[in-house]
């Protein structure tokens, strides 16, 4: 198995006119950046379960009368997940724990 990434590795090397070493650092490196977003996600469900239980789901929907964003805010229980739209024309636009949200 390790030869056979190394050949993948030396291979793309050469098309990338980096070095197997170079490549398979870059190739560690981008792995290492996918765990810390996968930690910190699970690290933030985590951390709202423990300020509280409360995460703040922000919305904001685009009024074509007045050109402008009207946004909402709607606080659940931690553990839950924010729905990508409510009522069909608010849309998410991030969400925060009971530490950060002021608005729950």
């Amino acid at each position: 198995m390790f030869d056979k990434i190394s050949r993948l590795a030396e291979a793309a090397a050469r098309n990338a006119s980096v070095s197997r070493r170079g490549f398979l650092g870059q190739l560690g490196r981008g792995a290492l950046a996918a765990a810390g977003v996968v930690s910190g996600l699970l690290f933030s469900a985590r951390e709202a379960h423990a300020q509280g239980g409360v995460v703040c789901c922000y919305y904001r929907s685009y009024d074509r009368r007045s050109y402008s964003y009207h946004y909402k805010t709607v606080c659940q229980k931690a553990g839950t997940t924010c729905a990508p739209t409510v009522g069909g024309k608010w849309h998410s636009a991030g969400y925060s724990t009971a530490a950060a949200c002021t608005d729950c």
